[in-house]
């Protein structure tokens, strides 16, 4: 199940410089929270300690495999499952190093 993050709504910034930006919500939410999810449940709309509104964030996702991630990342698995690996060659060059495509790219 993924884990997805929140935090809470700010109201617009005043464009009065001089007048004070209201806080909304508690610490939790303020500072940001997690919560563990199915993808079709539901966005959660209020923070759990204090119900003020909040917003999800779109974070990168994390996964787990069994395979190690040597093995993952290797070249003859990348080229396996339709993957195109490049390195870094210097100068602005990338070299393939596995999977199809072409054999550099230059900027």
């Amino acid at each position: 199940m993924p884990i997805y993050e929140y935090r809470v709504v700010q109201p617009p910034r005043s464009q009065d410089l001089d007048s004070p930006t209201p806080t909304v919500g508690c610490e939790t939410c303020r500072a940001g929270f997690q919560a563990m999810q199915k993808i079709n449940d539901p966005k959660i709309t209020g923070c759990p300690d204090c119900d003020a509104p909040v917003e999800r964030l779109i974070s990168a996702p994390s996964f787990k495999t069994s395979a190690s991630e040597k093995q993952v990342l290797s070249r003859d698995n990348l080229s396996k499952n339709g993957f195109t690996r490049y390195d870094k060659a210097g100068g602005g060059e990338w070299v393939k190093t596995a999977g199809a495509g072409p054999d550099a790219i230059r900027k």
